[in-house]
């Protein structure tokens, strides 16, 4: 083999590992665009979660104060219309993780039976209210699994 043979070897060689290298620089740059945006894209949904989150709180206050006794059918059909309205008409939810969803709407569920157990449904809001607490962040799962006293 000639010089300018290995010459050529060597040339086509670097060429070859500088396109590799290209290739996976621009892959990795790619990624670490994806993963920004897709953060960014959390981060806007989370600064939205917590203002929806904030009026699911507010309104299962209401149901918070329900008394021992048998619900007034009226009484009960306003909290399964605010309770409608706050998931479907104000889109909130939208930003309901899959565990709170699943909590709200048992709890919807409970709110259209001919009787309403107010200590069950009192549960359910409760459960809801914690896994809220666990989606933005406030309650560990471990602490999420303890009383509040």
């Amino acid at each position: 083999m000639t010089f300018s043979d290995e010459l050529w070897l060597v040339i086509i060689d670097k060429a070859i590992l500088a396109i590799g290298v290209l290739i996976i620089g621009y892959w990795i740059n790619r990624r670490l665009e994806k993963d920004k945006a897709n953060e960014m894209i959390r981060q806007k949904i989370a600064e939205s979660r917590a203002q929806t989150y904030l009026s699911l709180w507010q309104l299962t206050a209401e149901i918070d104060t329900l008394g021992g006794e048998p619900v007034s059918p009226k009484r009960v059909t306003q909290l399964l219309d605010k309770v409608t309205d706050w998931y479907y008409q104000q889109g909130n939810g939208l930003y309901l993780s899959h565990p709170a969803t699943s909590l709200f709407l048992e709890g919807r569920k409970m709110l259209k039976r001919p009787t309403l157990e107010a200590s069950a449904l009192k549960s359910v809001f409760s459960r809801l209210r914690t896994q809220m607490k666990q989606d933005i962040g406030v309650y560990t799962d471990n602490e999420a699994r303890l009383p509040v006293n």
